[in-house]
């Protein structure tokens, strides 16, 4: 049985610590047992927080979101990740109030009026809140990936209430560097 020491930095595979390159996709490792040099490396390996964007804040952490809408192979750090949370909940609370007095104005006064308009209005805000599903899924995959976590993970969310509180929770660590396969 061959313990395993390190993960790949290409790919992830985890591998001994003997191990120079990696068997799956062949790139080189730094082996564990290797002299450092005294600060650069030592650094590199310390657990600090990540953050992609230089200045996290409401704006470059929403457009981050955004940005990687569709790459769950990266990392999200912690400010990252709450100030784009806090920038979705922000663009989100004004529409769903929109829509819900739009669809209660539409309601209570319907005459028999033409029902396209509302059925594309409609379509229009399932395709706004799918992308914005998206958006939410692919960031916390991003997130556990970054404390070095697997992203199937987030399937604790199908958990009633515990899970989105353990997710909760897992959000909440801090960055990992040391040991993760995931960066």
């Amino acid at each position: 049985m061959q313990t395993h020491h390190h993960f790949c930095s290409q790919c992830g595979k985890a591998l001994s610590a003997t191990d120079a390159f990696c068997p799956a996709c062949g790139a080189q490792q730094a082996l564990v047992n290797q002299p450092e040099t005294p600060t650069s490396a030592r650094q590199a390996r310390q657990d600090q927080p990540y953050n992609e964007s230089p200045a996290p804040g409401l704006g470059p952490s929403t457009k981050l979101y955004f940005q990687d809408l569709f790459h769950i192979n990266k990392r999200l750090g912690r400010a990252d990740y709450w100030w784009g949370t806090l920038g979705i909940f922000l663009l989100n609370f004004p529409l769903s109030v929109a829509l819900s007095f739009f669809f209660n104005s539409l309601s209570s006064d319907y005459t028999g009026q033409s029902v396209i308009a509302p059925m594309v209005i409609l379509l229009l805000f399932v395709t706004y809140y799918l992308v914005m599903s998206i958006a939410a899924i692919t960031a916390m995959v991003r997130r556990l990936h970054d404390i070095g976590m697997s992203g199937l993970c987030w399937l604790l969310y199908l958990v009633p209430f515990l899970g989105a509180l353990i997710l909760f929770v897992l959000a909440c660590q801090p960055s990992k560097q040391r040991y993760n396969r995931f960066l």
